[in-house]
């Protein structure tokens, strides 16, 4: 009996450590107009459980949800991000806009497990509910927080770096500077109207 409790504790504890190594993926939860991943057509419910690029149309929307990390990922319009699952929680938006949603709360002192990256910036995500937005043509990078906090980083300057915590804005490049520029609060009209977008 003995025997039988442990080989089923070993079975199970076996398994739970395959479960955490195997890798992340992402249902499509919502779709309204066309996305695409590398060229092909993304459908409603289409599991997403490879590298790829997902380029959304004029006027389209894509949420998916990574049951993994307990998230939401809504990518705007006119977007492009590459959805790099072979390395841990780690996105690049290049043109676009995103939503970020996590049921989970973390702590301020808690180190980034993985992140968001434009060709501007490292986004550490600790945040439960921002939106980052990139735009290659004046090469640079934006983030709105609602939610939870977010370490905003310079690619070209590891001591470049801050915090955003709730109701905050930063950005970085283009007509916000080559550093991360001042981190704004933002009033309850604006954080309204922004909080508005890249919703169902």
């Amino acid at each position: 009996m003995k025997t039988l409790l442990f080989l089923s504790s070993l079975l199970l504890f076996s398994f739970s450590l395959c479960a955490e190594d195997l890798p992340p993926s992402a249902k499509v939860v919502v779709l309204r107009g066309e996305a695409f991943l590398d060229g092909v057509v993304i459908k409603e419910n289409q599991v997403i459980d490879r590298p790829g690029k997902i380029t959304t149309g004029e006027k389209s929307f894509i949420k998916v949800f990574i049951e993994k990390w307990g998230n939401h990922l809504m990518i705007g319009p006119k977007s492009e991000m590459v959805l790099n699952f072979s390395d841990l929680k780690k996105y690049t938006l290049q043109s676009g806009s995103c939503r970020w949603i996590s049921a989970a709360k973390k702590s301020l002192n808690e180190k980034p497990k993985g992140g968001i990256f434009t060709a501007q910036a490292a986004m550490g995500i600790r945040g439960t509910n921002f939106i980052l937005m990139t735009n290659p043509l004046f090469g640079e990078t934006e983030i709105v927080m609602f939610d939870g906090v977010v370490e905003l980083k310079s690619l070209k300057d590891d001591e470049d770096k801050v915090s955003l915590k709730e109701n905050q804005w930063g950005g970085i490049g283009g007509r916000f500077g080559q550093k991360i520029s001042r981190v704004i609060t933002l009033n309850s009209d604006q954080l309204k109207a922004l909080d508005s977008l890249l919703k169902e």
